[in-house]
């Protein structure tokens, strides 16, 4: 049981850095869209958009595929899901990651008092 509740650790990490450093990342980047501009504390909304766009995905295409290969009648073991969420966890993570690292790279070269701006899209 230890392992699942060390691995908490990664999915407690991905979950702060929802809530704090895509508003940080947000502020320090060009949030405009034409005329119209994004605000910075509005990116969260956009991890609740992927939720209601990905469980019907999931729901209605993958669990029908993972019943053909695992014979589970839900698809994947509580299990499973568990590593398969802390595996995309650490995708995020890893995208978060190479994001900051271009910021920083681009907030070098112009001088740490110079803002950024890196795209929204990034």
């Amino acid at each position: 049981m230890f392992p699942i509740w060390a691995t908490g650790i990664v999915f407690s990490a991905v979950y702060a850095q929802m809530s704090t450093m895509f508003v940080e990342q947000g502020m320090m980047m060009d949030t405009t869209i034409g005329s119209f501009t994004i605000p910075a504390a509005s990116l969260s909304t956009f991890d609740v958009i992927s939720v209601i766009f990905w469980v019907p995905v999931y729901d209605r295409i993958l669990v029908p595929i993972a019943r053909k290969f695992t014979n589970q009648g839900r698809g994947f073991t509580e299990l499973q899901r568990i590593g398969i969420s802390l595996f995309l966890s650490i995708l995020c993570m890893l995208a978060a990651t190479l994001v900051e690292i271009k910021h920083l790279d681009i907030a070098a070269s112009l001088g740490y008092n110079t803002p950024v701006l890196l795209s929204i899209f990034w």
